[in-house]
């Protein structure tokens, strides 16, 4: 079986880094995502929901990349922002403490950059972690 060939435009996504400060991010990796996807489920989706921010606005975000897609960042920043110290702090293998004791202004735009990089995986995470919450939610 042959693989699929992956075209240029789409191998620079997948492998697309963004260097903040001393830290290289870029998309996570299976792994990574697993060692993530506590944070994801536990943290950054409920927020997400919280606020409002759904599949659908999350897909016109993406849709409408990234000039259009800032005017929603204020909100999801907000949204985000008791999610982001944990989420650095997974992405980049540090201890929460290192990442509270970061400049704010670079946490913001680390975890913020995060997300960008990793919106896909967040999408398709949603409803899984949605489900979960509503279990949780319905279990106590």
């Amino acid at each position: 079986m042959t693989k699929p060939k992956l075209q240029k435009n789409e191998i620079e996504v997948l492998l697309s880094e963004e260097k903040i400060g001393p830290y290289t991010l870029k998309p996570w990796s299976f792994g990574r995502f697993q060692q993530v996807f506590p944070v994801l489920t536990g943290r950054l989706i409920p927020a997400l929901v919280d606020a409002g921010i759904d599949l659908e606005r999350l897909d016109q975000i993406t849709k409408e990349g990234p000039d259009k897609g800032l005017a929603f960042l204020p909100e999801i920043a907000t949204a985000l922002m008791p999610a982001l110290p944990p989420l650095v702090a997974a992405t980049l293998d540090l201890e929460e403490s290192e990442v509270h004791a970061m400049d704010f202004d670079q946490v913001l735009l680390i975890g913020l950059t995060i997300v960008t990089q990793n919106l896909a995986r967040i999408k398709n995470s949603l409803p899984l972690a949605v489900a979960k919450i509503r279990a949780i939610a319905g279990g106590t």
